[in-house]
């Protein structure tokens, strides 16, 4: 018996729409491989389930698997296939649309009748879980084949705009890291001149070396006691490094969890700007993103304020490219961390503040754009979702298919 709500079957079905259920609209519902992952690239592309952030799957991210030709020829996903997350530890269940256009059970597994069935039917361990014949058992409704068309067209549109802002995005980063490679890096930039000799090689005349925590500002954070609840569920971000675990993006935008003005009162650094840079410092270390609302953070991060001699948009590269001196900077017992101390005593090339401010004018520049594509991800994404169960029940209509 099913626990889930159903759609709205009484008007969808007296409108020319069928009452079915996923499994009888599948031709073949089966588990994915098991097998472990590799960075090197041997055999093909190994889809896991925490590639799908967000309904995408981001492919450069995406590991490698050693593969026989016959296992692969039995696992391989083609163009059509439905890929459902089934426990913590699998690859996910594939469906393959016979009766139906495979893009609208794509949106319609996205949508909360397909939430509000997987939490009334999930089991077994803490982790919670179904099996494939569990996911047959989805009841669907299904307007006619040009209908599902016409649906599937009006949000796939949403995700193709959605799909090439990011892409934007992804090649935006490559260009300010690549900048910042160049002019910093291997200190080819513009007007560069004699080079001289110092403790961390050849570095342009008028540069030096020295402690990178002279030249930014820092602060650190505090988790205020979760046993007061006079401290939570307040009003104002506060962010853990569990906050960029999940995100692909340069940009923090909303924290997990808020708290009080109480529970302000606890972290000594208060409440930081908008702006300001986050550095996961341990566990683990090397999470960055700059924060899109004035915030607090806990004791897991080191945070740089807009203000420092080195911006923020230079830090946020510097950050990337250093990450094996900060992490070879760490120390502890039970995992690593860096220590605002350690940080700060740590040695970098200072560049001069006129090529700092050529740097600053073009990465404001990719940074911002950076920004403005997140802001229209974030409101397409909000549209394409509010759309989807009013189309997927037939609440709104497609008039021409």
């Amino acid at each position: 018996m099913l626990k889930g709500k159903r759609m709205n079957n009484d008007w969808s079905t007296r409108n020319g729409w069928t009452e079915t259920t996923l499994g009888e609209g599948a031709s073949n519902i089966a588990y994915g491989f098991t097998e472990s992952a590799t960075l090197e690239k041997i055999g093909p592309k190994f889809l896991r389930i925490t590639d799908i952030q967000n309904d995408f799957i981001d492919w450069n991210s995406v590991p490698y698997c050693p593969i026989s030709e016959r296992e692969h020829k039995k696992y391989k996903l083609e163009i059509g296939d439905v890929v459902i997350a089934r426990t913590g530890n699998s690859t996910g269940a594939t469906s393959t649309i016979k009766q139906a256009d495979f893009r609208f059970i794509d949106f319609l597994l996205r949508s909360a009748f397909w939430k509000g069935f997987v939490k009334s039917i999930k089991g077994g361990s803490a982790q919670g879980g179904a099996n494939a014949k569990n996911f047959a058992e989805f009841p669907i409704l299904l307007p006619s084949l040009p209908e599902q068309k016409a649906i599937a067209d009006v949000l796939t549109s949403f995700d193709d705009k959605i799909e090439l802002l990011r892409q934007q995005n992804q090649t935006l980063e490559e260009m300010a890291q690549t900048l910042f490679k160049e002019w910093f890096v291997y200190y080819r930039f513009p007007g560069v001149g004699k080079m001289v000799d110092s403790e961390l090689g050849m570095i342009p005349e008028g540069w030096k070396v020295d402690n990178i925590g002279q030249y930014v500002n820092i602060k650190g954070g505090t988790t205020p006691s979760t046993k007061n609840p006079d401290y939570w569920d307040g009003k104002i971000h506060w962010t853990s490094p569990k906050d960029l675990s999940n995100i692909k993006q340069p940009y923090l935008f909303d924290t997990e969890k808020k708290i009080t003005p109480e529970g302000l009162k606890k972290i000594s650094s208060g409440l930081l700007p908008k702006g300001t840079l986050l550095f996961s410092s341990r566990a683990p270390i090397g999470y960055i993103a700059i924060s899109n609302v004035d915030i607090a953070i806990n004791q897991g991060y080191i945070a740089f304020l807009p203000c420092g001699y080195l911006s923020n948009y230079f830090m946020f590269n510097w950050l990337k490219v250093n990450s094996k001196s900060i992490v070879g900077a760490a120390n502890g017992s039970t995992f690593l961390e860096i220590s605002k101390s350690s940080f700060r005593s740590l040695l970098t090339v200072i560049p001069e503040e006129t090529v700092l401010d050529k740097f600053e004018r073009v990465s404001f520049t990719i940074f911002q754009k950076l920004l403005s594509n997140l802001i229209q991800i974030q409101s397409l994404t909000q549209l394409r979702d509010s759309l989807l169960p009013k189309l997927m029940s037939g609440e709104v209509r497609v008039n021409d298919f």
